[in-house]
């Protein structure tokens, strides 16, 4: 996001909750489990379903019984065969398919950070949940992304479960509020301080130097933290320099295809080989560049996004008043993110045929028309749209990066033993990537939440920010400014 106007916007925000502020606190949507089962009491038993486990060479299973007690699955057999205990819930799954959770792996809980705002875990997490996300990784956290990390993996909030990234950047940096390194010494100190703070990982930004980028990597190495993030030299320093042992993520794809200047074949192989040698992956952002070219063609578009009433209104505000895409509306900007969007294409395609991790990740809630949660389910169709194949793209946001968290013992398949962390569809997102949209019910650490139960909690997010949207539009943002408040 542009810093040129910080200081306006802080105003406007400032001024904005004050006006709000009539309407009455922006109220917790509640940490009871309303119209989900009590943790640790609950029996689930979905019959006669289709289990597509995503499990390295399984096959998708017809007419099986899942049973689930607390939050792990029990057993999976053919429902011939398996009777259901006493006092459990049951689920006809005649015509559904149960799949793993999904993963989000680039997500923002705000676009920037902004301490006169004050948000609940629920408000930002609740369209995750919704779309049967259930696990993220925020690339930009704070002290209070680890927090409610913590308060999710306890069981105090029911939320999709967390990593948490810190970010470094050279100067000056792109966010506004970001952590600063300028030298070597500075830069050891400062991972020394992200691990000690509990962070999962440390990111590294744009604007770092080749040399304070390696003492970064240094230093991890010695605090048993990954280093994840852009690919530094801010787009001047040939990526063989800097994607080196201990690099264990490029935050997108198009990292790579910025310093690809001809956007060849001999490029993509020049990138799959320093990614296997370096045991590098890479999140996908496919949908990001796609949405970043149709905004800058027409700006308008951002409006349509879906999702978009369970935004929080403040970022909605900074969506639409500061969007960065909106004045670069030129022939040569438009004609150079074509060649980017499909160069990323050919480059996924190729990482994947390759054998490199690639992570499905969003970018959500940073660039405007990018939803928490909606975004994800856009992605895995612009992974489709790029030649992999629906079983790829749903290992993208399923079983590859819960192996590249390092909890696949607990998350990312259909298995006997593992975390209840499932989506129910009602069409199968093998004929239909779009499927994934589909869901009939999502459960969480085994607790059953039915569309009723994810419709209502939609709602519910919907009537809480609607009083604040004509403060937060465009429109009310330039009023305020106008009026000259404080």
């Amino acid at each position: 996001m542009s810093t040129t106007n910080h200081t306006t916007r802080r105003t406007l925000i400032a001024a904005a909750l004050g006006l709000a502020a009539t309407h009455g606190p922006l109220a917790n949507l509640g940490r009871a489990r309303a119209g989900a089962q009590e943790a640790g009491s609950h029996c689930l038993v979905i019959e006669h379903v289709k289990v597509l486990s995503m499990a390295p060479g399984v096959v998708p299973q017809e007419d099986m019984t899942v049973l689930i007690q607390g939050e792990r699955i029990t057993t999976i057999e053919p429902t011939t065969h398996q009777s259901s205990p006493a006092g459990c819930t049951v689920i006809d799954g005649r015509g559904k398919w149960l799949m793993p959770g999904l993963f989000d792996m680039h997500v923002h809980f705000m676009s920037e950070p902004i301490p006169e705002l004050a948000f609940t875990p629920e408000e930002i997490l609740t369209p995750y949940l919704a779309n049967g996300v259930l696990q993220i990784l925020d690339m930009a956290a704070t002290p209070d992304t680890n927090a409610i990390r913590d308060a999710v993996a306890t069981g105090e909030i029911v939320a999709p479960f967390v990593a948490s990234a810190a970010l470094i950047d050279g100067f000056p940096p792109i966010r506004p509020g970001t952590r600063v390194v300028a030298n070597p010494e500075a830069a050891r100190a400062a991972v020394a301080e992200i691990a000690a703070a509990g962070f999962d990982f440390v990111k590294v930004y744009s604007r770092l130097t080749p040399e304070v980028f390696a003492a970064i990597l240094a230093a991890a190495e010695d605090e048993d933290i990954r280093v994840i993030g852009h690919i530094p030299g801010n787009r001047k320093v040939p990526p063989a320099e800097l994607v080196q042992p201990g690099f264990a993520l490029i935050a997108h794809a198009e990292e790579l295809s910025w310093l690809a200047p001809d956007k060849s074949d001999a490029e993509i192989a020049q990138f799959t080989t320093l990614l296997r040698e370096h045991t590098t992956a890479i999140t996908s952002t496919l949908f990001l560049d796609e949405q970043i070219l149709a905004q800058t063609r027409n700006p308008e578009i951002v409006a349509a996004t879906e999702g978009l009433a369970y935004l929080h209104p403040v970022e909605l505000m900074l969506w639409f008043e500061e969007n960065p895409y909106s004045g670069k509306r030129t022939p040569e900007r438009i004609a150079r993110l074509e060649a980017l969007t499909a160069f990323n294409a050919r480059l996924v395609k190729a990482l994947v045929e390759a054998g490199v991790p690639v992570l499905a990740g969003a970018d959500a809630a940073f660039v405007p028309g990018v939803a928490p949660g909606y975004a994800l389910h856009q992605e895995l169709a612009a992974l489709v749209a790029a030649g992999l194949t629906p079983w790829q793209a749903l290992a993208a946001a399923t079983s590859v990066p819960a192996e590249w968290l390092g909890v696949s013992d607990d998350q990312g398949t259909v298995e006997a033993g593992k975390r209840a962390n499932l989506i129910l569809l009602d069409a199968d997102p093998l004929a239909d990537i779009g499927n994934t949209r589909a869901i009939n019910a999502v459960i969480f650490n085994g607790e059953l939440f039915d569309r009723q139960v994810l419709d209502a909690r939609l709602a519910a997010l919907d009537a809480l920010y609607a009083p604040y949207r004509p403060f937060f539009s465009p429109q009310g943002a330039r009023a305020l400014a106008q009026q000259g408040r404080p």
